[in-house]
């Protein structure tokens, strides 16, 4: 009897050891060089976490999995602090989708962090990131799960806290630090637009690849891979690290880790893994390099739009006048989100003819410049109504005339079913 109680004894504090140590980590934030402040709430999570798992052998066995806790008292303590209440998690997570946890226990230590931290103080709201991350699968998306030590044919990972966290965290925190970098004269209309591209892309998922071989979060390939690590272009990774060193908050300047070593312009699907896996530093590297490359293609849609002809037609007749103009500005970051699928070499022929086919001062507005939009849409698809846009026959045919209306209309999607009127509040 004695010989039995000892090893229950031995065995339960084995038990409790491994749980106080999956624990510990949700502490990490509360270290030097944290990435997010905790409130004195977390902190009181983790001593009720722990103080559970010490109460009880059950509460051991189902709070293993890092990010998330099973029993009803550690869930109701967890609603509390990110109000998981008003979000839904449908996926039946098993060992055989649930291998993106697997990984985060040998991932880099800042995506550790990114997938424990409870989203406090975000300028995205975490129900518009759930809700991108669970609708309904993209008809040509592949998943890499080989990536991550599974079986090529899983699919992708379930949507857990733990996950939902990890891409929600990465994407506001990158958000937040590049700001300055962008310079754009909207920011939270650019974020709300990055977001329901991204939506798009990849359904926010981390390992999501296209059949031309684009990965990750941002779907990002070796073109713009090569433009990013090229150092005449203007928004290049050097001056993003540069940027990123000098930043005044602690949290941003730690992401100059995750850019330490570039990544490689090699063709699409041998880079598959570099691009999408945890354990590379994905989604924050995929997110950086996806940022930075809006930044060069607004330099290339400045540099072109800057012809004195075309300017024109916007009233404007200087550079320095275009940079304060609200419609040309306006113009701009629709193209720039645009630009995104067919590149800026896609757009150019259909913008300057829909541009010159209008006198001069004619785009002052707005509304003026939505029908210059609509009149580039035309052109460019052969149809007169973005309604065709909603038929996946037509995305397949038309994919790149569609894609600004289809970030629009995802944008309104998202915050449909995340009950919001607006996903970002910055």
């Amino acid at each position: 009897m004695i010989f039995l109680t000892n090893n229950l004894t031995s065995l339960r504090s084995k038990l409790l050891f491994t749980v106080l140590t999956v624990c510990s980590s949700f502490q990490l934030y509360a270290q030097a060089g944290s990435f997010m402040e905790l409130s004195g709430q977390y902190a009181d999570y983790n001593a009720h976490l722990a103080q559970t798992s010490s109460d009880s052998s059950s509460s051991v066995a189902t709070s293993l999995e890092p990010g998330v806790c099973q029993s009803s008292q550690c869930r109701s303590t967890r609603q509390n602090l990110i109000d998981v209440s008003k979000l839904a998690y449908p996926d039946q997570c098993t060992a055989k989708n649930n291998y993106l946890n697997v990984m985060l226990i040998q991932s880099p230590q800042i995506i550790k962090d990114l997938s424990l931290a409870q989203p406090t103080q975000s300028i995205v709201k975490p129900a518009c990131t759930n809700a991108a991350m669970n609708q309904k699968l993209l008809s040509n998306a592949r998943y890499a799960s080989k990536c991550y030590n599974a079986p090529s044919n899983v699919g992708r990972p379930c949507v857990n806290p733990t996950y939902h966290q990890l891409m929600h965290n990465s994407f506001d925190l990158v958000a937040k630090c590049l700001k300055g970098f962008l310079e754009e004269d909207n920011y939270e209309a650019t974020i709300e637009e990055m977001l329901g591209k991204f939506s798009i892309e990849s359904n926010f998922h981390i390992n999501a690849v296209s059949h031309s071989g684009f990965a990750g979060i941002g779907q990002i390939g070796r073109e713009a891979i090569t433009d990013v690590n090229d150092k005449s272009k203007k928004g290049n990774l050097e001056s993003l690290k540069s940027y990123l060193n000098s930043h005044s908050e602690p949290s941003c300047q730690k992401l100059t880790q995750v850019l330490k070593k570039p990544l490689s312009e090699k063709p699409n699907f041998s880079a598959t893994c570099e691009r999408t896996s945890a354990d590379n530093n994905s989604p924050l590297s995929n997110l950086l390099y996806s940022f930075s490359y809006r930044k060069i293609q607004r330099s290339y849609l400045d540099n072109y739009l800057s012809n004195k002809t075309l300017l024109e037609r916007f009233g404007i007749k200087s550079k320095e006048e275009a940079d304060s103009s609200p419609s040309f500005k306006y113009l701009i970051s629709k193209l720039n989100t645009w630009s995104y699928n067919p590149g800026v070499g896609g757009l150019i022929y259909s913008v300057r003819s829909a541009v010159l086919a209008q006198p001069p001062g004619y785009f002052k507005s707005k509304e003026s410049v939505d029908i210059l939009l609509k009149s580039i849409f035309t052109r460019m698809s052969g149809s007169v109504s973005y309604k065709d846009c909603d038929s996946q026959r037509e995305i397949n045919r038309k994919e790149n005339a569609c894609y600004l209306y289809r970030v629009t209309e995802k944008q309104k999607d998202l915050r449909q079913v995340a009950g919001v009127e607006k996903c970002v509040n910055i």
